[in-house]
C-alpha cells in the first residue's frame, strides 16, 4: 500500500505520548517559584531556540525547492517570513516576568540573573537538528514544524492552566510569545498537516526521514523544557524562594488586573484566530 499521513501519524504516536507524559511530570511539580521560574528560563533559554528559526526555514525551504519539492520548498520560504522576529518577544517576557514577579514578592529577581545561565544543552541540539536536516533531508522540516507548532495547541492550553493556579491572570501579560502561539498555531498547524500529507502522497519515499526528523523534534524540545524546569529548581533552591513570600496588594488592584488580562486574552484570541485564518 502506498505511504499516506495516517502511517506518519501512526508511527509519531508512540512518541507523542511519550512527551505528553513528560510534561505531565513537569506540570504536577509546580509551586509558585518554579513555575514563575521556568517560565522566566524558557523565555531566556528560548532566544536560542528561536532566534535563527526563520534562517532555518529558508535554508530548508531553498534546499527542498532545488531538490525537487518545489511546492513544499515555496510554501516553507514563505513561512519563514512569519517567525521573524519571535526572539525578540522572548527577550521582552523575560523582562516582564522578572517585573511582575519583583512587585509581587518580597524576594526580587534580576534578569540579569536570568541571562547569565549557560546555553542548554538541548538549545544546542535544536540548533543541530535544524543544520542536519537542511543539508540531509530538507523537506523534513515540514515534520518538525508540523510536531512543535502542534504542541502549543495540544500542551500549551495545559501549561497556562498550571501557570494560572500556581501565579495569576496577569502573569500571562508577560507571556507574548507563548500567547501568540497558543492562539495562531491552530491554523498553522491545519496547513503544515496538509502540506505533509501532500508531500508523503507525492513522495512516498521522504516517509522515514519525516518520522525519523518528527521523533527528534519532540525529543529536543522535552528536554528542553525539562532544562528550563532544572534552571528554575535550581535557582528556587539557591536562593530560598520555595516559601517566597508575598507582597500585600489591594484587592482594588488585584480585580483590576484580572479584568485588565481576561480583556488581555480575548483580544490574543480573536487577533490570533483572524491571522491562523489568514495563514490557512
Amino acid at each position: 500500500m502506498p505511504a499516506t499521513l495516517e502511517h506518519y501519524e501512526i508511527a509519531l504516536a508512540p512518541y507523542r505520548t511519550a512527551f505528553s507524559q513528560r510534561m505531565a511530570a513537569l506540570y504536577d511539580r509546580g509551586n509558585p517559584a518554579l513555575a514563575a521560574l521556568f517560565l522566566m528560563h524558557y523565555s531566556a533559554q528560548g532566544v536560542g531556540m528561536t532566534k535563527d528559526v526563520p534562517s532555518w526555514i529558508r535554508a530548508a525551504g531553498s534546499a527542498a525547492e532545488a531538490g525537487g519539492y518545489s511546492d513544499l520548498g515555496r510554501m516553507l520560504v514563505e513561512h519563514a517570513n512569519h517567525e521573524d522576529g519571535h526572539h525578540e518577544m522572548m527577550e521582552r517576557d523575560v523582562d516582564s516576568l522578572v517585573a511582575w514577579w519583583n512587585a509581587r514578592f518580597e524576594r526580587p529577581l534580576s534578569a540579569a540573573m536570568i541571562r547569565k545561565q549557560g546555553e542548554l544543552p538541548a538549545v544546542a541540539a535544536y540548533r543541530q537538528l535544524h543544520l542536519d536536516l537542511a543539508r540531509q533531508a530538507p523537506y523534513a522540516q515540514i515534520a518538525v514544524e508540523f510536531e512543535i507548532e502542534r504542541l502549543s495547541v495540544d500542551e500549551g492550553p495545559k501549561l497556562f492552566r498550571k501557570v494560572i493556579k500556581h501565579l495569576d491572570l496577569q502573569v500571562l501579560r508577560c507571556l507574548s510569545f507563548l500567547t501568540e502561539h497558543v492562539a495562531i498555531d491552530a491554523g498553522h498547524t491545519r496547513l503544515n498537516k496538509r502540506a505533509l500529507g501532500r508531500l508523503i502522497a507525492q513522495h512516498p519515499e521522504t516517509l522515514a526521514a519525516l518520522v525519523s526528523h518528527g521523533k527528534a523534534a519532540l525529543e529536543t524540545y522535552a528536554a528542553f523544557l525539562e532544562g528550563c524546569t532544572a534552571l528554575a529548581a535550581a535557582d528556587v533552591a539557591q536562593h530560598s524562594l520555595s516559601n517566597a513570600q508575598r507582597r500585600a496588594r489591594p484587592l482594588r488592584k488585584v480585580i483590576a488586573e484580572k479584568a485588565d488580562s481576561i480583556k488581555f486574552l480575548l483580544k490574543a484570541f480573536v487577533q490570533g484566530r483572524l491571522q491562523a485564518g489568514h495563514h490557512t
